[in-house]
């Protein structure tokens, strides 16, 4: 190998090993802010306001998630692929797969509307229709925005996006919250959700070549609809099983055991949610290498498998020494040892399962995630409704982990060749 080789070797490693610097800190920074919103909502909030809260803020991430068709992998593999040679396409993807998932926010936010409604909460339902269908079209245009920065390599812009954000929501929330209470951590939810959404897009939109072509998008719907079918629908099918399945379980918990329980579960899962969110933006990294035309999938899912073991490791024993600061940092909401953890041994399985996730998606194989969700969503509804008028917010917990073991071993089974 010569000098010029080696150089260039050298160049790139380090230009990699910046980009993933960039992107796991955008994921830090990003998560923060939904973090900090959650235990904001925590102290400010009475606890059955903040479960209520929760409530309507996991039906609108469920709504996002339903909706949101893989956007962001569709996106990240499209451009990562095709940004460089074509562009057009990479627009007709984005535009066209990000309309479908703004039509569809609107049709799962009427689903999602009579139990919403049910909960006692004081507001209209045409007011909750509104903050469904808001809150989730702005999360599916921020995830179709990330996915798009992945693939155009713009983890920087992400990270300075995160910052603007960061710098002005937090304060923000403690405002809304304590002029307004439950009315006024919605308003902050609202707030951060389109900060994060509207800076990001139109950042790229400034910077890439990547613009909103809907007849470019009609025009190219055969190829189009070629990604929808072989990548977005799989993942779709597991978005069903995601938030979805989750928020149901705490409908279940709500009334086997009270709002109280819903908030201590839905604080803890928060700090669950910040500790598996690096390792799953990481994970578009990760697809972003994946799906480049050189790469060595097999090989690089080894390594991301010992990363995220020894980054679940250290998850774990963060999530469970977080439980002694609790009663200081949220006086308002019960939360112990034993359920946080049981998160925490949550996030060991499930970040093993993110790089299992991104490798079947760069190998043409996204129906794999379906069914990797599929064992982790069938253990948590029935764990809960037997457990939770016992063991209150411990039973969704351990309806968690449950999942993400059987989740990790399926993978880990159907993978064995690729392995070896």
């Amino acid at each position: 190998m010569n000098r010029a080789v080696a150089t260039a070797i050298r160049k790139n490693v380090r230009k990699q090993s910046g980009a993933a610097l960039t992107a796991f800190a955008n994921a830090i920074v990003s998560r923060f802010m939904l973090i900090a919103l959650t235990f904001l909502g925590a102290r400010y909030l009475s606890a059955n306001d903040f479960g209520i809260f929760a409530l309507i803020m996991s039906s609108a991430s469920s709504v996002a998630s339903l909706s949101a068709v893989g956007v962001g992998v569709v996106n990240n593999s499209t451009a990562s692929r095709h940004y460089d040679d074509d562009p057009a396409f990479v627009s007709a993807v984005f535009t066209g797969i990000l309309a479908i998932c703004l039509i569809l926010s609107l049709v799962f936010a009427l689903a999602f509307l009579p139990p919403v409604a049910a909960i006692d909460s004081g507001f209209s339902h045409l007011t909750l229709l509104g903050i469904l269908y808001l809150v989730s079209a702005l999360m599916t245009v921020a995830s179709a925005s990330e996915g798009l920065a992945y693939g155009v390599r713009r983890t920087g812009t992400m990270l300075v996006v995160s910052l603007i954000v960061l710098a002005i929501a937090p304060a923000a929330s403690v405002y809304l919250m304590i002029a307004g209470g439950l009315i006024g951590a919605l308003a902050a939810l609202l707030l951060f959700r389109a900060l994060q959404s509207s800076l990001l897009f139109a950042a790229l939109m400034k910077t890439t070549l990547v613009r909103i072509t809907p007849i470019h998008a009609w025009r190219d719907r055969a190829r189009l609809g070629h990604v929808f079918v072989s990548t977005s629908l799989p993942l779709a099918g597991a978005a069903v099983l995601a938030a979805p399945i989750t928020t149901l379980a705490m409908f279940i918990l709500q009334q086997k055991a009270g709002s109280a329980q819903v908030g201590s579960f839905a604080l803890a899962y928060q700090i669950f949610l910040m500790l598996v969110f690096p390792p799953g933006a990481m994970g578009h990294f990760v697809l972003s290498q994946l799906a480049t035309k050189d790469a060595n999938p097999r090989a690089v899912l080894c390594r991301v498998l010992w990363s995220f073991a020894g980054y679940g490791v250290i998850g774990w024993t963060i999530m469970a020494s977080l439980s002694y600061a609790m009663p200081i940092i949220a006086p308002n909401v019960e939360v112990d040892l034993a359920l946080m953890a049981t998160f925490g041994a949550t996030v060991l399985f499930y970040a093993m399962s993110i790089g299992f996730n991104n490798y079947w998606s760069s190998i043409g194989r996204a129906r794999m995630v379906f069914f990797g969700q599929i064992a982790w969503a069938a253990p948590i509804v029935p764990v809960t409704y037997f457990g939770a008028s016992q063991y209150g917010a411990l039973a969704l917990a351990a309806g968690f982990l449950v999942g993400a073991v059987g989740q990790f071993l399926m993978h880990f089974a159907c993978s064995k060749g690729q392995l070896s």
